[in-house]
C-alpha cells in the first residue's frame, strides 16, 4: 500500500517527507473541474506548476507525484515543464469514456512505446513536430503502420488499416538487424585477427568491440610461443645525485708523501727509458 497526500505547503510537505508518506500529490488539474465537480463537495486545489520547483529540492523520501489536466494544445508544455522541474510521477489526467484510455497518445515523436501501444491493441497517436511532415518523420511507410501522425481522421483511418501489418513488419526488421550485426561481426574479426603476427607477439593496439566475445585462455594460446616482442619498451630513468656525500678515509702522512714519490721516481724511469 501506498500513502499519498495532496499538499503543496512547503512546512508541511517536510513532515510528510520525514514520517514516511510515499507520495507527495501535486495537483495541477483544474480544466473542466468546476465543471464537473462545481456542485459537489470537493476539493479543487490552487496548486501551480512552480510548486514542483518549490518542493522537489526538500523531498528525502517521498517521491513527488504530478496530476495534469486533460489532453489539451498546451499539453506537451506542461508535461514538459513538469519533468523538468523534478516530478517523479505523472498522474494521468481525468477520463470519461473508454476511447480516452484505449487511445496512446505520444509527444515524443520516435519512442518505441508507440509501437508497443499498436501491439497492445491501443490506438496510437504521435503529436507531430512543428514543421515536420509525416515523410520526414518516418521515410519508410512501413516504419508508420499503426500509428496515426496527428489527430486528423484520414490518419487514424490509415493507422487502424496497417495496425495488423506492424507485428510482420517488426519481425522482418529483427531478422535484418541480425543478418546486419553477423556480417559486421565476421568484418571485425577479420580485423581482430589480422592484428596477430605469425612470427611476433603482437597485442591489440585498438580493441574491437567484436573482443570482448573472446575467450581470453583460448585466443592467447593460439598465439606462438617463440615470439619476440617488439614492444612497448620500459625507458629507464637515470638519477644523479646533485650533493654527492663523499667519504673521506684517513691516511698517515708518510704514506701519502711516500706515494707521491713513487709516482714521480716512476715517470721520470719511464722518460729517461724512453
Amino acid at each position: 500500500m501506498k500513502f499519498m497526500i495532496i499538499e503543496n505547503d512547503l512546512e508541511l510537505v517536510q513532515k510528510y517527507d520525514y514520517i514516511g508518506v510515499d507520495r507527495i500529490f501535486i495537483d495541477l488539474e483544474i480544466l473542466g473541474k468546476k465543471e464537473r465537480q462545481g456542485h459537489l463537495d470537493t476539493v479543487i486545489s490552487n496548486h501551480s506548476i512552480e510548486d514542483i520547483k518549490n518542493i522537489k529540492p526538500y523531498l528525502k523520501n517521498s517521491k513527488l507525484l504530478v496530476r495534469i489536466n486533460p489532453i489539451n494544445k498546451n499539453s506537451k508544455l506542461e508535461i514538459d515543464n513538469c519533468i523538468e522541474f523534478g516530478a517523479d510521477i505523472l498522474m494521468l489526467p481525468m477520463f470519461k469514456t473508454k476511447k480516452e484510455v484505449e487511445t496512446f497518445i505520444s509527444y515524443d515523436t520516435y519512442t518505441a512505446y508507440s509501437i508497443f501501444a499498436v501491439l497492445s491493441g491501443c490506438k496510437s497517436i504521435v503529436v507531430p513536430d512543428d514543421g515536420i511532415s509525416k515523410e520526414q518523420w518516418y521515410p519508410n511507410e512501413k516504419d508508420r503502420y499503426g500509428i496515426a501522425y496527428g489527430f486528423s481522421e484520414d490518419e487514424a483511418n490509415i493507422a487502424y488499416s496497417t495496425s495488423h501489418l506492424v507485428e510482420e513488419h517488426i519481425k522482418k526488421e529483427e531478422i535484418i538487424i541480425k543478418t546486419e550485426r553477423k556480417v559486421a561481426y565476421n568484418s571485425e574479426s577479420a580485423v581482430l585477427f589480422s592484428l596477430f603476427s605469425a612470427t611476433n607477439l603482437t597485442s591489440e593496439v585498438l580493441i574491437p568491440r567484436v573482443a570482448t566475445d573472446f575467450n581470453i585462455a583460448p585466443k592467447f594460446l593460439k598465439l606462438p610461443s617463440k615470439a619476440i616482442p617488439e614492444g612497448p619498451k620500459k625507458t629507464a630513468t637515470t638519477l644523479f645525485e646533485i650533493n654527492p656525500n663523499t667519504k673521506v678515509t684517513p691516511i698517515e702522512k708518510e704514506f701519502r708523501v711516500n706515494t707521491l714519490s713513487n709516482v714521480f721516481s716512476l715517470r721520470i724511469f719511464n722518460v729517461a727509458t724512453f
